[in-house]
């Protein structure tokens, strides 16, 4: 009797990816902060050839005021930033987008989120 085998491999990518930003406000006596945090995290387990893309963009009262983004192999992708002093009323806003690549190249695996929030001023 001959015996036949299979031999099963589980391939361990990463499956999904969620993108969150947030905008917050640190207040303080006579001027504020703005906290800006942009987050890409990945499930499932990371392949060796596996990254993030992880792009974000910063508004203020509607118009582009600063980018970031970073490729990186570990998973949650995290991008801060805190404004200077800031006194004027105005709308803060954050955009980001995470894509996994494989190999170097795009996956199609991609998500996006945005957030805006306004400070009345001091």
């Amino acid at each position: 009797m001959a015996i036949s085998g299979l031999i099963f491999y589980k391939i361990l990518i990463w499956s999904s990816v969620t993108a969150d930003a947030l905008v917050g406000f640190s207040n303080f006596s006579n001027y504020y902060k703005v906290n800006i945090t942009s987050k890409i995290t990945a499930s499932g387990s990371r392949a060796s050839d596996e990254a993030i893309y992880h792009q974000m963009w910063v508004t203020l009262d509607g118009g582009s005021y600063l980018t970031d983004d970073a490729y990186e192999a570990k998973s949650p992708s995290e991008l801060k930033w805190t404004s200077g002093k800031e006194g004027d009323p105005a709308t803060w806003g954050v955009s980001n987008a995470g894509e996994i690549f494989i190999g170097g190249a795009p996956s199609g695996i991609k998500d996006r989120d945005s957030h805006s929030k306004t400070h009345p001023g001091m």
